[in-house]
């Protein structure tokens, strides 16, 4: 009892900074020849500075969704690192401070029309520069990590989408979104009985070499016998994709 005490004790003298500390103003940037720059904001909600550095990370997607991370030397065919300018890529966020990053599309001549794509991966930890003198004996710093995907978009892409076989088992929504066309998309499905939302599954992407994503999301207390199931794409374009479909149950 008293070794647990101890334990207890020291328990209670151990801070971990949350990923509440840390927060960003947007978590998906995109660029294309109408949109060339973007920016957003890291906000530091502690009372300790952050040291943050942001780095580049590409990742391959399999049909259904399936993530791969691409490992191979220099960068892939995808990459959108030689499309795209940022600054800063290293930066200290004052106590309770903000700190602005932007991006900017490069000018190619002779630019063949693609969609490229990276992740900007940014990490964040405590600076302890011995000002707080009220920190606890022991402190466990913890480098908190933001993954954004980043897409830069050359001249006009076009893709579709389209709802297939759809099921509902144990209360669970089941269905496929099958892609075509050179460009990814990222948008919500969301389940209506009529024009109640009863289910919603955000932030949806599907890359280009994707044929499908696997879509499964719970649902509960509806009465009807038909279901509207919608995709809707959050993109600024003017062809943004909405598609529905109606299931008699």
């Amino acid at each position: 009892m008293f070794i647990r005490n101890i334990l207890l004790i020291a328990l209670s003298m151990i801070s971990i900074n949350t990923y509440a500390n840390i927060s960003l103003s947007t978590y998906r940037i995109f660029l294309n020849e109408d949109n060339r720059l973007s920016s957003f904001t890291v906000f530091n909600k502690a009372h300790v500075k952050q040291e943050c550095a942001l780095r580049f990370r590409h990742y391959d997607y399999t049909d259904g969704g399936k993530i791969v991370e691409f490992k191979d030397e220099g960068l892939p065919d995808y990459s959108a690192v030689p499309w795209f300018r940022m600054s800063p890529k290293n930066f200290v966020v004052a106590e309770r401070g903000v700190q602005k990053v932007t991006f900017s599309m490069r000018r190619k001549v002779h630019q063949e029309s693609a969609e490229y794509r990276s992740i900007i991966s940014i990490s964040c930890q405590d600076i302890d520069d011995g000002s707080n003198t009220d920190k606890p004996l022991v402190s466990l710093s913890a480098k908190l990590v933001f993954n954004i995907p980043l897409t830069v978009r050359v001249g006009e892409q076009l893709a579709q989408i389209e709802i297939q076989p759809i099921a509902i088992e144990n209360g669970t929504v089941k269905a496929k979104l099958v892609h075509s066309g050179k460009r990814s998309v990222f948008g919500n499905f969301v389940v209506y009985e009529g024009e109640k939302e009863i289910a919603k599954l955000k932030s949806i992407s599907i890359y280009p070499n994707m044929k499908f994503k696997d879509i499964s999301i719970p649902i509960k207390d509806f009465q009807s016998s038909t279901l509207r199931f919608v995709f809707e794409e959050l993109d600024e374009m003017d062809n943004a994709i909405k598609v529905e479909r109606m299931v008699n149950l």
